[in-house]
């Protein structure tokens, strides 16, 4: 039963995580945390650390310096943002070159074939849903 308590009270800091509080959980080391939910809530925390970082910058000008206290945090924020980035962007496509000149096209947009008959878009909409 305590973990099912444990899930539900992760679930609730989670859902409280505000641009006021995520410093907090990020810097602070005397909040524990259980281990089975750190990852969880400090990777929620570094979404809402990211998505709100200029309220966040506005109102705690000493930001920068708090979290660069805590080894790693940077990069582990910088690789999320990247990623968020990336998710964000719909059309993104990059050009590398080799030594041998050789062109590579890199592309996160999805080409599905063109659908002529009826049943085959009624499979597509059902393996959408």
């Amino acid at each position: 039963m305590l973990s099912d308590l444990q899930s539900v009270c992760e679930i609730e800091v989670v859902k409280r995580l505000n641009s006021d509080n995520v410093t907090q959980i990020l810097t602070d080391e005397k909040i524990v945390i259980p281990p089975n939910s750190e990852d969880r809530i400090k990777d929620a925390a570094k979404d809402v650390l990211i998505s709100e970082f200029p309220v966040i910058l506005e109102e705690n000008p000493g930001i920068e310096k708090e979290l660069s206290r805590i080894d790693g945090l940077w990069s582990s924020l910088l690789l999320k943002a990247t990623q968020f980035n990336d998710f964000k962007t719909s059309k993104r496509r990059i050009s590398i070159i080799d030594e041998k000149r050789v062109r590579f096209k890199i592309s996160n947009q999805i080409y599905a074939p063109s659908i002529e008959a009826e049943n085959d878009r009624e499979v597509l909409d059902e393996l959408s849903n």
